[in-house]
Order: structure tokens, then sequence, then C-alpha cells
């Protein structure tokens, strides 16, 4: 892939879940609760820029027990509100093919709830200004990176030597922010000829003290003097910040330089016994696009600094030919009954039709993390030349204490051409069938392009977002949008998801930060 021509975002979301005890009394709904859509002409931004709207009815029709397609019915308004101050929604979204600024300038947004019809005027939009700086908005994540009572966002940009050179920023949020936001409170100013610098952004307190980290990926970066363009780092940059930090804490490399693009996704997670929050890196192009993974262990980061190595590697399991591109999605969660968060990882190039697959690998039992070589538990499955695995995310959709793996598959045909689908599996680990299905409804809009699951402070449901990054608007193309569903989900089954990714879905919630 040519670094100076980025697809589509890491197919990785991220999200955070905060938890109140679980309302027994409610059931599972399969219907979404909202949509957001993109409606501003001609910024394109995938999945990255969207309009956000209540339903009343079903936004999803049944086609047969267990599977559903999309309809118009999401849009329709909402009567009644959930969640009080401190659960009301918001949404960090950024729309890195804006064009307000100039060609893919780029724009990140945030929208506050609680959420009426129609919402398509974000509470604050931030505006990077420098015209240089394209796609802004590339990849987002939130944290509380000041230590305050309210969520930040984190912002990047694709840097690229030559073509266009920007920081990954901070916004510091506040309880009075709105309007349009111009000036980052912390940025990240790239390495020198940066080489996709900001490709794909995380946060998390890796060394459990003060606030979060910010961890950013440069995934187009020789390392050694081979092929060009092609091994990749990712940097960890540890709180608290100055206003300009230009010196990592941390760099990260792959087992082995081999023209990778080691970066491509990034989950953060506690996967061991320890203290310390672990990190996932994908590199989905090794080896010709069969791809890897590598796990660090979160000790790593809790003193000294320089670069850091793998505790773990992981290669793609046999089969499906040489270019699955194992670990271009990841996502951490609860999936059994242990204290330690295991791994969902997508590999959507699978098969001579790239019918993709999705590998669930339990966290050692020991306490130890993850073992290189180790041989996934589970194996998932989607339908013929879907990408199946293109997106992942675990979340309790059962409301039983048990997380669930949710796979997207933005290939599926559905009925026509590429309009996508959306798989849950319901405890994964003892029943590989799925147990119902989301398609889209309209060519090429590839439902499932992305995932997100995520919590909040006072309201017992889990809210789970399907992208469909080509959906077309009334007057725009491929301007995009998410639906969005909530669901129950007990507080003792919380885990920090990842996702990725990269992109770019991140649900913020002003609230006292949980240690």
């Amino acid at each position: 892939m040519d670094s100076t021509d980025p697809q589509p975002p890491p197919h990785r979301e991220e999200a955070e879940r905060f938890g109140s005890e679980r309302d027994a009394s409610r059931q599972a709904p399969l219907t979404p609760d909202l949509e957001l859509r993109e409606i501003r002409k001609g910024t394109k931004p995938g999945s990255r820029y969207v309009r956000l709207t209540r339903r009343r009815d079903r936004p999803f029709e049944q086609i047969e027990p267990g599977e559903y397609r999309a309809t118009q019915a999401a849009i329709r308004p909402r009567t009644t509100l959930e969640g009080l101050w401190l659960g009301f929604k918001r949404v960090l979204v950024g729309a890195p093919l804006n064009n307000l600024g100039g060609s893919s300038h780029g724009y990140a947004y945030v929208f506050y709830g609680p959420f009426s019809a129609n919402d398509a005027s974000p509470d604050v939009w931030i505006n990077p200004q420098n015209l240089n700086t394209t796609r802004f908005g590339y990849s987002v994540a939130a944290g509380n990176f000041n230590g305050d009572a309210y969520w930040d966002a984190l912002v990047s940009r694709v840097a690229i030597d030559t073509l266009a050179i920007g920081n990954t920023s901070i916004y510091y949020g506040s309880a009075s922010w709105s309007g349009e936001e111009t000036t980052p409170d912390v940025q990240f100013v790239p390495p020198s000829a940066p080489k996709n610098f900001g490709w794909s952004v995380a946060a998390g307190n890796l060394d459990n003290a003060n606030s979060d980290d910010v961890l950013i990926s440069e995934e187009a970066r020789d390392t050694d003097g081979g092929l060009s363009s092609q091994d990749g780092f990712v940097y960890v940059y540890k709180s608290p910040f100055s206003a300009v930090e230009s010196s990592w804490d941390y760099r990260l490399w792959p087992s082995t330089n081999a023209s990778g693009h080691f970066g491509r996704t990034i989950a953060v997670g506690k996967i061991d016994s320890d203290a310390y929050a672990d990190v996932v890196v994908g590199e989905s192009v090794y080896s010709s696009s069969t791809g890897r993974i590598h796990f660090f262990k979160g000790v790593q980061f809790v003193s000294g600094s320089g670069n850091r190595y793998p505790n773990a590697t992981i290669s793609a399991p046999s089969g499906g030919g040489s270019t699955v591109q194992f670990g271009a999605a990841l996502a951490l969660g609860r999936l059994n009954t242990d204290a330690y968060l295991d791994l969902l990882v997508g590999a959507p190039l699978f098969g001579s039709g790239e019918d993709g697959r999705a590998y669930v690998f339990l966290a050692n039992s020991d306490g130890s993390g993850l073992s290189g070589g180790a041989a996934p538990s589970v194996t998932l499955t989607g339908g013929s030349g879907e990408q199946f695995g293109t997106s992942v995310v675990i979340a309790d959709w059962a409301g039983d204490g048990t997380a669930d793996a949710f796979v997207g598959a933005p290939r599926a045909a559905g009925g026509g051409t590429d309009r996508g689908k959306a798989y849950w599996f319901n405890n994964s680990l003892a029943d590989t069938t799925a147990d119902a299905t989301w398609t889209g409804e309209a060519n090429t809009e590839r439902l499932g392009q992305s995932l997100a699951a995520g919590k909040f402070s006072n309201n017992p449901l889990t809210v789970l977002a399907i992208g469909a990054y080509l959906w077309d608007g009334a007057s725009d193309t491929d301007s995009g949008r998410v639906v969005v569903s909530t669901i129950p989900e007990p507080a003792e089954a919380l885990v920090a998801g990842a996702v990725v990714l990269v992109p770019a879905l991140r649900w913020v919630s002003h609230r006292r930060r949980r240690r």
C-alpha cells in the first residue's frame, strides 16, 4: 500500500465502560436506539462524522428468525430520555476528509446528549486550522489526560513527509466546552520525516499512575534501513503532559523488522495478573499480508524509557492463503469467567474469496497474559466473500455476565451488493453459530465496517455501534452512518474494550473517573 494514500482507518474501535447495577427487569432489545449520519455536503468522511437521531420504533425489520435488515425507522424521534446528566451520551468523531478548511482538511466533532431527532449540529467542532494538515480526525480516542472530572479528546492526523505534516493533539474537556475549538492543550510532534504518524491512536493508564497515557503509531516507518515505508513503530507518551511533547517515553518495536506496517491497530487492556494495563499491536501486512500480533506487558512501562520489545508474538493461524491480514482488527474483553481480558482478532482477507475469519485467544489462566505462538481457542466464520473480521468488538449483549463477540462483515451482499452485515455470537466459547445478524439496507454502504461498544456511569445499558462508512446521504455519496443499540450489561462484566481503533468513534461521558 502506498503510504501517501491511506485506506479507510484501521478497523478498530475503542470504548470505555462505566457501570451501575444492572436492572434485572430489563430485557435485551434487538433494535437500535440511535442512528448517526453525515449530512454535511462534500465531506465524505465515511464513518467519521455522523448525524445523530433517536428512534421510536424498530430501525431493523426482521427478515427471518435471528436476522434483521436496517430500515429508515431509526430516524424517528424518541419520546423518553434515558439516564441523567452523568449518563448522557457524548460522542467524539473524526471527519478526516472534511473539505471545509481545504482539500481533505479534516475536523473532529463532539455531540452532547441527550440526543433529539435529526441532531446535525455538533456541540463542539475542532478545527486544526493549519491548511497543510490533511486528514485531521483520522483516528480519535477519549481519555482523562489531566486528572480532572471530564473526558478529553485525542485527535490525530496522518503526518507524511513532504505531503502533510501536523501534530496529534489533545483537547481538554470541561463543563463549559462548546462551539469552535482551535487551540489544542497538548501537541505531540511527529518525528523527522514522518511516515504515517498518527495512523492509529489509543489511550490508557499503562503505569497505573497519574492520568491516561497516549499511544500513537507510525506504521510506515522504516526502522532498519531496508525496504522503505513498511516496518512501523508505536510511540508511548506518559502523563502528565507539557503543552508540546516532542519526545516519546517508549518506542514499541515488532519482534523482527519485516515490513509489516506494525501499528495498524492498537488495543489496551489488562490481560495478565499484575496492576498494569497491557498493549496488543497489530501488524496485518507482515509476510505479504499474512499478519501477526504482538503482546507487550504493561510492567514494561512503569519506569525508565527507551525501546520496548514484545513479550509474545502470535502469527496467523494456518490456512486461508497468504494474505489473510491477521491483526487487521483487535478487541479486548472478558469472554470467560476468569479475571483477565481475552483477545478477539480479525483476519478479513482469509480465503481465496476473502471470506474472512475472527479468532478468540483466551488469556492464560495463570495470569501470565498471552503466550508466543498460541493457537486460537475459537474460530468464528461468516459467509462467502464477506471480509468477515474487518471489525471486532466484545460486549455483553445477552446481559448474562459474560461478554459476547461481535464481528463486522462489510462486503456481505445482504440481498444486494456490499450492503454489509454484523454478527452477534452469544457465548462464542461454547457455540460458534451466530445468534443474530444485521444487514445494511443500501447497496455498497458496507454496514459492519466498524464496531464500537461503550457504557456510561449511571446507565445499566451497554451501547453498541455498527458503522457503514460508504452509506449515501440524500445529497452526498459516501456520507456514512452508524446505527447504535443499547443493550443490558451487568456491572460485574465491565471490560475495557479496544478498538481501534481506527478508527474512529469514541463514546464520551462527563463523570468522575473511576480508578
